[in-house]
């Protein structure tokens, strides 16, 4: 697999980041979290006037009719941003699903929509319900704990198995919505809950479930690139404190243990971003590969992620833990992002299990031949 970039992803990753960074401030996402409403409206509506809800969205729908890497780049770009919007479900999540459902009626349907910040749909995963029951067109059901689902509109997901099978499309425009303790103080997470919701059945049996997995794996590398970006705000973050702060009259940069504390963090970004940009090159080119690699990437990236959040808190000493720091609202998106699709052993789990599957690790060891006493 090869990977193959143009000019114009390189100017639009530095546009978004021009952007991005200009905008999307800790004091802001702070803000955003804590209105009212519990998320930054009138950034996702900037965003959505420049067209960065709609990256790999066509043209006929008012996107940017880039091609999947591109979402990468952005994605990688957002993750080193705190901001208190829904990207990582709409504009990464279920943007991308309309796309590869193939389905041109419901793409002309919500895509418009979702260029326009005005669809905002999520991606959850089966476990994510306590209940889900569909019943002639409607559903009903409640999601005790839905990230960023301050304003969705729509829901996509998988309900039932084998032949039960059914990916769902969600319209959860009326359901109630509670805002619960969340571990991510910037994203928030919400009890959603619905009765007789408007729903729509996009595909059944084996073919529901083996789309579901294409998106699935799809979402995973996305997150990847979002979890990479994070990791390496929390490692600039944690090496600029230790370049300012001194300790015995030394900038505690200059001391043995923390430059290899730093070192350990960074090649776990590295290993997890070649990981990421292999997912991304099948990913790009399609067929069976991307399971495998998007498992790969979703593990490492999440690795990573703890792994220097949990250095930036430790090298930023009792300050780390405190409220003011950023450095703990970048240790609890860690958490948080590690959980959105699924913890990281399951992950692992999916993992072994298309390795094994592709023959590259033995399923169990080799029974050596017993020799006489």
């Amino acid at each position: 697999m090869r990977l193959s970039f143009s000019s114009d992803h390189q100017g639009l990753r530095e546009e978004f980041e021009h952007v991005f960074a200009a905008e999307a401030t800790s004091a802001r996402a702070r803000a955003g979290a804590s209105s009212p409403e519990g998320w930054d409206r009138a950034l996702w509506r900037q965003l959505s006037e420049l067209g960065w809800l709609g990256v790999t969205a066509s043209e006929a729908h008012g996107g940017l009719g880039q091609d999947p890497l591109a979402l990468c780049l952005i994605a990688e770009a957002f993750g080193q941003r705190l901001a208190a919007i829904p990207f990582l479900g709409a504009a990464l999540g279920f943007a991308d699903a309309l796309l590869t459902i193939g389905d041109r009626s419901l793409s002309d349907a919500l895509a418009p929509g979702v260029v326009a910040g005005e669809v905002i749909g999520a991606l959850a995963i089966p476990e994510h319900f306590t209940a889900l029951d569909i019943d002639d067109g409607h559903a009903s059901g409640a999601c005790p704990a839905l990230m960023d689902a301050a304003a969705t509109t729509h829901i996509l997901t998988l309900a039932g198995a084998g032949s039960d099978a059914q990916l769902i499309l969600l319209d959860v425009t009326a359901a109630h919505r509670e805002r619960i303790d969340s571990l991510d103080r910037v994203n928030l997470a919400w009890a959603v809950t619905f009765d007789r919701a408007p729903s729509r059945t996009l595909a059944r049996g084996e073919t529901a479930s083996d789309l579901w997995r294409t998106l699935r794996a799809r979402y995973a590398t996305f997150m990847s690139f979002v979890q990479i970006g994070a990791a390496s705000a929390a490692l600039d973050m944690a090496r600029d404190h230790v370049i300012q702060r001194y300790a015995f009259g030394r900038p505690l940069g200059s001391f043995q243990a923390v430059k290899h504390e730093l070192a350990d963090v960074l090649a776990a970004i590295e290993i997890a971003r070649s990981n990421a940009w292999f997912a991304a090159a099948a990913l790009n080119e399609g067929g069976s590969a991307l399971a495998q690699a998007g498992a790969a990437a979703r593990v490492s990236a999440t690795d990573a992620h703890r792994l220097a959040a949990r250095a930036n808190v430790h090298l930023h000493g009792g300050l780390g833990v405190t409220a003011e720091s950023d450095a703990h609202l970048h240790y609890r998106r860690a958490q948080a992002l590690g959980l959105v699709i699924g913890p990281s052993s399951v992950w692992r789990e999916r993992l072994i299990a298309e390795l094994v599957a592709a023959r590259a690790v033995a399923p169990a060891a080799p029974q050596l031949p017993r020799t006489g006493s």
